[in-house]
């Protein structure tokens, strides 16, 4: 049991989260993907609302949940494409509308749910699912808030990482996990709130 609830609803609790706390919720969220990958399995549907919490927000304790669209791919070179167009609009990547892509779609999720963490909003929006949809074909995003002043640059550089519109420059799971912004001994700026 995870009595903290989905991370969805700590999100719209908090507003947003401290940078040191989503760098460590990322991380984990990170190895628990990686894990899944050199498994040879590939969620699909990442999201805020598929990640349950500890009341204690301890996140060696997160649980990742709603496996239904996960399928199995071949982890060991050989990366099978899949096709089927499926996911939830503000964290599909364009190439699962484009209905061809392979595990680094839970990638681009994990970037939009690093989005949402450090700024409480999402990176692609519309006023329904082809403006999303459209927006998300684009790949283009905007650190514009207030809530962006005191993000670091490094977590900044990661997201943009994650949300690379060309899925073969995307870094893997095992890849972001080595970016700088991960390195949970690095200061980071002060948080202000």
């Amino acid at each position: 049991m995870c009595n903290g609830g989905e991370l969805f609803d700590a999100i719209i609790s908090a507003g947003k989260f401290k940078e040191s706390t989503a760098r460590v919720l990322i991380k984990r969220l990170l190895s628990c993907i990686n894990y899944c990958h050199n498994k040879g399995i590939v969620h699909r549907d990442l999201k805020p609302e598929n990640i349950l919490l500890e009341s204690d927000l301890d996140f060696d304790k997160m649980k990742i949940i709603d496996f239904g669209t996960a399928v199995p791919y071949d982890s060991k070179g050989n990366k099978k494409a899949m096709n089927e167009v499926l996911g939830t609009p503000f964290y599909i990547a364009p190439e699962v509308l484009a209905a061809n892509y392979t595990e680094k779609c839970d990638i681009w999720s994990i970037g939009v749910i690093t989005f949402m963490l450090l700024s409480g909003k999402a990176p692609f929006f519309g006023k329904d699912d082809a403006a999303i949809f459209n927006m998300v074909r684009k790949g283009k995003f905007e650190y514009t808030s207030a809530n962006w002043k005191m993000v670091s640059g490094d977590a900044k550089e990661f997201i943009n990482a994650l949300l690379t519109l060309d899925p073969k420059k995307r870094p893997s799971a095992q890849e972001a996990l080595g970016h700088k912004w991960m390195d949970l001994t690095k200061d980071l700026p002060v948080d202000e709130s």
